[in-house]
């Protein structure tokens, strides 16, 4: 769990609020870049930039791709 070690430290009197506070910021940031190196590597995921729509229509517009695929191809996907 992000967070849980530097709050321990904080806990333990090891570090202070601000140090507890710059570590998990820079361990989400890390956590982060994981997440993102690991998805570049997925070779059978289509990336999306969704950013442009609000939460509703990404989901809406997502599902009406799903359910307008041919059966067979539902599961599959390509890196764009």
């Amino acid at each position: 769990m992000i967070g849980l070690r530097e709050i321990r430290q904080l806990l333990d009197g090891k570090i202070s609020t601000s140090q507890c506070i710059a570590a998990i910021q820079q361990a989400t940031r890390r956590y982060a870049k994981r997440q993102l190196t690991w998805f570049r590597r997925q070779t059978n995921f289509e990336q999306l930039n969704l950013s442009l729509f609000s939460h509703n229509e990404a989901v809406r517009w997502f599902l009406l791709r799903k359910h307008s695929e041919p059966r067979g191809l539902s599961g599959v996907r390509t890196k764009g």
